[in-house]
């Protein structure tokens, strides 16, 4: 990624009844600690698609 344009931040979204600040500390938080359950699903199934990926002669890197 070269560029990224952008007009409103996280600030400006939250004046208006977007605020994500919670789900921003949230997922900063260890699993353990945080205040909604977060589950880990499929894991082994998610591995395979990314070791696909990975061997992929043409793909974009992110």
């Amino acid at each position: 990624i070269d560029s990224i344009y952008f007009a409103n931040n996280q600030k400006d979204a939250a004046k208006i009844g977007f605020d994500d600040q919670f789900l921003y500390e949230e997922v900063a938080r260890d699993a353990s600690s945080r205040k909604i359950p977060m589950k880990n699903l499929m894991r082994g199934e998610a591995i395979k698609v990314f070791e696909e990926w990975e061997l992929k002669s043409d793909k974009v890197p992110y």
